[in-house]
């Protein structure tokens, strides 16, 4: 019986690798930076070298952050975020416009216009509490 119990846990190991739809993926713990290129279509980067959840650009209704949360925001440029069941597989770094594979687009990219200010955010989901996220003002 000890025999078949061994073998069975060992299945299930294998099977649920690294590649089963159905594992959450954690996070980063923390984003202690963001960075956003110049240009139309900007490099989005984050360190440190870990995954994130969402992705979301919008206009700013102001020049730069206020410090308030929730954070008021102009409409949405573009979003991207992982699959609910995957949890944070977005990792750094991601081009404006540019969708992952594996990664869902909630919202299609808009022309960003060189001058206008912008608001970047990237967060993290988690199942033992509350994620993480950053946000930074840029402008093209």
């Amino acid at each position: 019986m000890r025999t078949i119990a061994f073998a069975w846990s060992t299945i299930l190991v294998i099977a649920c690798g690294t590649n089963d739809p159905n594992k959450f993926h954690d996070g980063c713990d923390h984003i202690s930076s963001l960075e956003v290129t110049a240009g139309p279509t900007p490099d989005i980067d984050w360190s440190p070298d870990c995954a994130v959840n969402t992705i979301t650009v919008h206009q700013a209704l102001t020049p730069e952050d206020p410090g308030s949360d929730p954070l008021p925001v102009g409409q949405t440029m573009w979003e991207i975020h992982a699959t609910e069941v995957a949890g944070n597989t977005i990792e750094p770094s991601v081009r404006y416009g540019e969708v992952p594979p594996g990664i869902i687009e909630g919202s299609p990219p808009l022309p960003l216009t060189v001058g206008q200010t912008y608001i970047v955010s990237v967060g993290t989901v988690s199942l033992s509490g509350p994620g993480v996220g950053r946000r930074l003002f840029f402008t093209p």
